[in-house]
């Protein structure tokens, strides 16, 4: 059943804020989820979104309204991330999403990633690059990885500023597998450790019998 047989949102595709069509909305699981089939009025492609429907605990109908709506198709490429906080996940998509339409948007929106990495970080003494030098001074990024950020915050620079210069489209991988480095290593790979730490104590506690 379509509850709205269209709605305006952006369209990963082609990066145009658009009117999307609903072709085939799911009937609601348990979970309150249901998937939508959209295609673009824009680009004509078709997407693949989430709904999450939350019930209104003071309507004494209990009615639902959408809180929560993903993008599953055409991915971003941030699914290779499972632990990053919101607001660097919510820069960090914003990027990938600029990124195939303009190479200095997404510069901007990987400087923005990173004032997000450091905000969350708790650290916010002035410019991007005085920050990235204190969480070098604090050890929470080896000095390689404190160079490539600090790489990363240069070249933003020339996406940010009308100075002649532009960031060209051979720059992008590079520039992306930079950003995914720090990610990775501030976020990703502590996330995986505990989870597997959480997996390899469980299974302990299950061999010693001490589990409930």
């Amino acid at each position: 059943m379509v509850q709205d047989p269209e709605i305006v949102s952006t369209c990963r595709h082609c990066g145009n804020c658009t009117v999307l069509r609903v072709l085939y909305e799911s009937e609601r699981r348990k979970d309150d989820v249901t998937l939508l089939l959209v295609d673009c009025r824009s680009c004509e492609e078709a997407s693949l979104l989430e709904r999450v429907w939350t019930r209104d605990l003071f309507d004494p109908f209990g009615s639902l309204s959408v809180t929560e709506e993903t993008v599953l198709y055409p991915s971003t490429g941030a699914t290779q991330f499972r632990f990053l906080p919101r607001e660097v996940r919510k820069e960090y998509e914003s990027a990938l999403n600029i990124m195939r339409h303009d190479a200095n948007a997404f510069g901007v929106m990987v400087r923005r990633t990173l004032e997000a990495v450091c905000k969350e970080r708790g650290v916010q003494r002035g410019t991007l690059a005085c920050n990235l030098r204190e969480m070098a001074s604090r050890n929470e990024m080896p000095g390689t990885l404190a160079d490539i950020a600090d790489h990363l915050r240069l070249v933003s620079n020339i996406g940010a500023h009308h100075s002649g210069a532009d960031i060209s489209k051979d720059d992008l991988p590079a520039l992306l597998d930079f950003l995914n480095l720090v990610l990775e290593y501030l976020y990703e790979a502590p996330g995986r450790l505990r989870a597997l730490q959480a997996k390899a104590s469980h299974a302990e506690r299950e061999a010693d019998g001490t589990l409930e």
